[in-house]
């Protein structure tokens, strides 16, 4: 069972992520800066690497290129780290377009999307006070974004609000995309893949238990409310 400490302020945590989500998402941009993607393996369903359907999907985004699975990717554009089954939504790209445009010095780094920081901070655990503390860690890891309010992102401001005692700290730091997560399903073409697609939550593509849905929901209120400021004139 988790801690009381553990379980304190978590709703903050993850309405502060929906914040940031929802920043990101609202941000400007004309151009679709090069990138290319590349699929990790899913500990939970074992998907490794890209299928035909990722490939259609990829299809529709601007500017992005596939590597296949492993290839570290050397000189060229930033690489953004996905699992192999998740479903991104095209404009959870534009913040990683938005700072290398921005933020030269920001494109040197290794991007990752929430699902692959919280796959590693997880792990094989699956207990509620490892989710709890793994939720807390990924806030850190996408804190980069925060910068870009004040304009100062730059690598090591990432690399200190990136890093953790798990992970250390260094130039080759990956930074976390806030963004949601869908999970592509083997059969997106009929009505159950579909409707399964449709269904995005804030961390992972494979929730499980009433923790992760409790969390979900208190994002997606937390991200309409931003969006509502948003908009609001």
């Amino acid at each position: 069972m988790p801690e009381r400490a553990d379980r304190e302020g978590i709703d903050d945590v993850v309405a502060r992520m929906a914040r940031r989500e929802a920043a990101a998402n609202f941000r400007l941009s004309t151009v679709a800066e090069a990138l290319r993607l590349r699929p990790e393996p899913c500990p939970s369903c074992r998907a490794d690497g890209w299928d035909g359907h990722a490939r259609d999907w990829a299809e529709e985004l601007p500017a992005v290129e596939l590597l296949p699975a492993g290839e570290p990717g050397g000189a060229g554009p930033p690489v953004l780290v996905l699992l192999s089954c998740e479903l991104l939504a095209p404009r959870s790209l534009l913040l990683v377009s938005v700072a290398i445009r921005r933020f030269p010095a920001v494109a040197g780094a290794r991007f990752e999307t929430r699902a692959v920081s919280y796959a590693r901070r997880i792990g094989a655990r699956g207990d509620e006070r490892s989710v709890l503390q793994a939720v807390r860690r990924v806030d850190r890891a996408e804190r980069w974004t925060d910068g870009f309010r004040a304009g100062t992102a730059t690598t090591a401001g990432a690399a200190r609000s990136a890093g953790d005692p798990e992970r250390g700290h260094g130039p080759g730091v990956a930074l976390t995309v806030p963004t949601s997560t869908r999970l592509r399903t083997q059969d997106p073409y009929g009505w159950p893949g579909h409707r399964s697609s449709l269904a995005a939550h804030f961390l992972t593509p494979h929730p499980r238990g009433r923790l992760l849905t409790r969390l979900n929901d208190r994002s997606l209120a937390a991200r309409l409310s931003a969006a509502r400021a948003a908009l609001t004139p």
